[in-house]
């Protein structure tokens, strides 16, 4: 009885929206270095360094540079090390939920929903965006990552679910109404 979206509304709807995910702030090269050249421990070691070489002890001062570098190249494994790890991260949590497309229930990737899209969410679903409930049938959601509340609230038909919440019991039909970085 809902209408869904076309798979052309969908996909016009990504490229002009973008996809349903907050957009993350990545780093250069560039950038990463000069983070790391403006830092107080790097400040610390070119002080200590020129006072070596002021006070002639010119191997001393060698070493503290060796040292520099050597920190600002750990910096930049261990940085290139937790981005990947991130992203793995990032990839393995991809949620699948049910959306109305074309006429039919269709399961496809959170990060594939879009404003407009209807989407059925059963017990232990994550919310993957803001919507309006359609249908509510005992539904309970768990909003404790959103609103520091530790019960579960109980949501009719009408209310607002938010992404990032889930359902403890229940099944929700919603209309997406954000997505993304314009969610709640």
């Amino acid at each position: 009885s809902y209408q869904g979206l076309s798979s052309s509304d969908v996909e016009k709807r990504l490229k002009e929206e973008g996809n349903n995910e907050i957009p993350q702030e990545r780093f250069t090269a560039a950038k990463k270095l000069i983070k790391n050249l403006i830092s107080p421990i790097t400040f610390m070691l070119i002080a200590a360094s020129g006072l070596s070489f002021f006070t002639q002890k010119i191997f001393d001062g060698y070493f503290i540079l060796f040292l520099l570098v050597l920190n600002i190249a750990i910096t930049f494994w261990q940085e290139n090390k937790a981005d990947n790890a991130i992203k793995k991260l990032n990839k393995r949590l991809t949620v699948k939920v049910q959306a109305l497309r074309n006429g039919e229930w269709v399961k496809t990737d959170s990060i594939n929903i879009v404003k407009g899209d209807i989407v059925k969410l059963f017990q232990g679903d994550v919310v993957p965006a803001d919507g309006e409930i359609l249908e509510a049938k005992n539904v309970m959601v768990n909003e404790s990552s959103l609103t520091g509340e530790s019960l579960p609230k109980e949501k009719k038909t009408g209310d607002i679910l938010y992404s990032g919440a889930f359902l403890t019991t229940g099944l929700a039909i919603i209309k997406v109404s954000a997505t993304g970085a314009g969610t709640y």
